[in-house]
């Protein structure tokens, strides 16, 4: 569940809008979070 989450969060983004920068700093964002979990 926690997981589908912050996926389905990325596609609404990525559907609402399509710029490229916007895309950029959320894959970035999810990629921060997830090696901050690890840690």
């Amino acid at each position: 569940m926690t997981l589908k989450k912050p996926f389905t969060l990325l596609q609404k983004q990525k559907k609402n809008t399509p710029n490229p920068t916007d895309i950029m700093i959320s894959t970035k964002t999810f990629f921060t979070h997830r090696i901050l979990k690890t840690f």
